[in-house]
């Protein structure tokens, strides 16, 4: 819900940001700013002044020399007359005759403009006349229109702030375009229009015009023109412009103070006519396009807000702003296009500490929820929490109770890793996320083969039902017990232990053994020790016909001894698991010798031979006697017992580098087909054949090679015997 909350914030303040936009954009609240990095922008632009225009000024040493303004227009025409016999270019009047002052004054100007052929001549603008908006046209005096080689208006267009910066080159009535004395020159000298002047006609606003510092163009006086102190070749062939320059003749405009703050009329004319030449024009875009733009920055800003940490978003609100400005200086400067970028500068300063403002805000609203969530849940509020502010004693308080938090987790997750099962953790989503070493060690660090869906559990593609064991391929046998979180979550936790499934493993492998060796135990004893009690007591009894007392004597002692021997098995095989071993060094050579020995008699009875391969010199090894000679004893009674009569039994020792090695082959049947893959296992499956028999010899010889450090292999080939072999190692 605060998300949602938020979100909305954030398109309220986004709207109200676009909306500080467009106004400022109709506004001109930021015009002022707009102005000075216009005035920068177009400076750059303005290149050297045109050598090929020359200014003749009415300064203040022509008034003083010709005398006060306005002068006679005879005395103009002869001004006319002697810049035209320079041989100019073109003359421009900057001075307006549209009244008459005296029949012989104005013929002698109109004769002397006739003469040139070359003059250009301004006309004025004047408020409509019965109309409330509009102008009306002041014209020339008939006879110098009739003259001039171009007339057009001279209107200048002040900015807001009453400085002069554009020139219109077109003004309409509505029905008729008037262009600018310039313009008209311009379409004289050139025959045709400068490109894109069309564009203009209908502008929104008048182009700005690149002023160079006044004083740029090269200037003399009129009166030293008069007086023939200006040679020819100064004049000829260039534009020759003549304007009043002289403080209180009106024609002083305000331009921008990197233009020298005022100029003359005529100077502006002689920047209109370069800007005309060298189309260097900073025009402005389109008011729609540029406040789209201006937009765009804005809505930049926000996404950023929205996605970026707030010290990057500080960054994106310094790189906008001052990227808005570089980029308006440089299309500018650069490519003559102007958008002015007050208003989206305007509106990234005001969204960054107004959207800061509601972050801060929603952060605070966070951290008392999440500070009140956390402190029922059984942590002490601890002691009282200082800070700058209401967010700082927040903050402090929420660190405490986070610490409180990561405290208790972190004891939590000790139980779990020192746990003596393995436990595994499931998300919601029954993908594992946290599992204890005793986990790790079972199913490897990274186990892909373990996932709960629905609380099942599959392993490795085998599925494991609740309240079922788990058995691995290596035997290990492990008790599933599971437990997940379905009821509602400890405040500020939710959706982060909901659903949570814990799942812990617990071994029962030695469990499963120990029954499996009960039950062998209860088979051994209801059988294999029973059946020899049973027939004993058959035989004992004098009513039953069993042959001969010496027979019936016989096959007792025989039953009797097979008693004995499983029970003394049974016996010595739980002694040698428990009982510490007396090790000392054993001559295992002197230990085969003395083990044949005791089983010659054995042997003799089935015409079986002994054959002993043993090294020259003695062969140690650090082992108990007693037990290591027992375990021999055992394969080498088991070797007799199922070699076939006549037969061979080979004993052998062998010492290498690699360590010490006792062999014992018989050349018997090999053992039954259940038997050769796990040959010491106790009550194991068996061949009767040759006897009756619980595995327990084979399973004693295993442990007592075992706990000697040893290892035990067995290879057995049906029909073609069975050897087992004792490897020492070196050392």
């Amino acid at each position: 819900m605060s998300r949602i909350r938020l979100f909305l914030e954030w398109l309220a303040i986004l709207g109200c940001s676009l909306a500080l936009v467009w106004w400022a954009g109709l506004s001109g609240v930021t015009a002022r700013f707009d102005q000075q990095l216009l005035d920068m922008a177009s400076a750059a632009r303005a290149g050297p002044a045109d050598e090929d225009t020359i200014l003749v000024l009415i300064d203040e040493r022509s008034l003083r020399a010709i005398g006060r303004w306005p002068w006679n227009r005879a005395e103009m025409a002869r001004l006319v007359d002697r810049i035209d016999a320079a041989g100019p270019r073109a003359v421009v009047l900057d001075i307006l005759y549209t009244e008459p002052s005296g029949q012989q004054a104005d013929e002698a100007l109109a004769a002397a403009v006739a003469r040139s052929g070359k003059v250009a001549l301004p006309y004025g603008l004047a408020p409509a006349d019965g109309r409330t908006s509009g102008f009306d046209p002041v014209p020339v005096l008939p006879q110098l229109a009739a003259a001039a080689f171009a007339t057009g208006h001279v209107a200048l267009d002040p900015d807001s702030d009453g400085t002069i910066r554009r020139v219109p080159l077109f003004v309409s009535d509505g029905d008729n375009h008037f262009p600018h004395l310039q313009l008209a020159l311009h379409r004289r000298l050139e025959g045709r229009d400068p490109p894109d002047v069309a564009d203009q006609r209908h502008a929104e606003a008048p182009a700005v015009v690149p002023l160079r510092p006044a004083g740029s163009y090269r200037a003399v006086p009129a009166s030293a023109v008069l007086a023939g102190e200006v040679g020819a070749d100064f004049l000829r062939g260039k534009v020759v412009m003549v304007g009043a320059s002289a403080a209180g003749l009106g024609d002083n405009h305000p331009v921008p103070a990197r233009a020298g703050a005022t100029m003359a009329g005529v100077e502006i004319q002689a920047n209109l006519r370069q800007a005309l030449r060298e189309q260097s024009f900073v025009r402005p875009v389109e008011g729609r396009l540029a406040l789209a733009l201006s937009m765009l920055a804005v809505v930049v800003l926000f996404l950023g807000f929205w996605r970026l940490r707030p010290a990057i978003c500080l960054v994106l609100a310094l790189l906008l702003g001052l990227g808005a400005v570089l980029a308006a200086a440089l299309l500018a400067g650069r490519w003559g296009l102007w958008i002015a970028p007050g208003p989206a500068v305007l509106a990234i300063i005001a969204a960054y500490p107004l959207w800061g403002w509601r972050r801060l805000a929603a952060v605070s609203d966070f951290l008392a929820s999440e500070a009140a969530g956390l402190a029922p849940a059984g942590l002490p509020a601890g002691p009282t929490l200082g800070g700058f502010d209401n967010v700082a004693k927040q903050v402090s308080l929420l660190r405490h109770l986070v610490g409180e938090v990561a405290e208790r987790r972190a004891f939590l997750a000790r139980v779990i890793d020192t746990a003596p099962d393995a436990i595994c953790v499931f998300g919601a989503d029954g993908r594992l996320v946290l599992m204890n070493p005793r986990a790790r060690a079972l199913f490897g660090e990274e186990p892909s083969g373990l996932t709960l869906n629905d609380l099942v559990l599959s392993v490795r593609g085998h599925l494991v039902d609740e309240g079922r064991e788990l058995v691995l391929p290596d035997g290990g046998a492990y008790a599933v017990a599971r437990s997940r979180a379905t009821g509602a979550a400890a405040p500020g936790t939710e959706g982060e232990w909901a659903g949570i499934a814990v799942i812990a493993f617990i071994d029962i492998t030695d469990i499963r053994r120990a029954e499996e060796e009960r039950r062998h135990l209860l088979e051994f004893l209801s059988h294999d020790m029973r059946s020899p009690q049973v027939a004993i007591l058959g035989l004992s009894d004098p009513r039953e016909g069993h042959g001969t007392a010496e027979d019936r004597f016989a096959r007792i002692a025989r039953h009797a001894r097979r008693t004995l021997k499983l029970a003394d098995d049974f016996v010595h095989l739980s002694r040698i698991a428990e009982a510490p071993l007396a090790r000392e060094e054993v001559d295992l050579a002197m230990l085969v010798d003395e083990a044949l020995d005791r089983a010659w008699f054995a042997a003799r009875e089935k015409a079986i031979r002994l054959e002993a391969v043993l090294p020259g010199d003695p062969v140690y090894v650090e082992a108990d006697g007693d037990v290591l000679s027992r375990a021999v004893d055992n394969l080498v009674g088991n070797a007799i017992k199922y070699g076939p009569t006549g037969s061979r039994v080979t004993v052998t020792v062998l010492a290498g580098d690699a360590g010490i090695s006792l062999a014992i082959a018989d050349e018997g049947p090999g053992l039954p087909e259940g038997r050769r893959e796990e040959p010491f296992r106790r009550f194991g499956p068996r061949d009767k054949a040759a006897g009756t028999g619980a595995g327990l010899g084979l399973a004693f010889v295993e442990t007592a090679v075992l706990r000697h450090g040893a290892t035990i292999a067995c290879r057995s080939t049906p029909g073609a015997g069975t050897t087992f072999i004792i490897t020492f190692p070196a050392g």
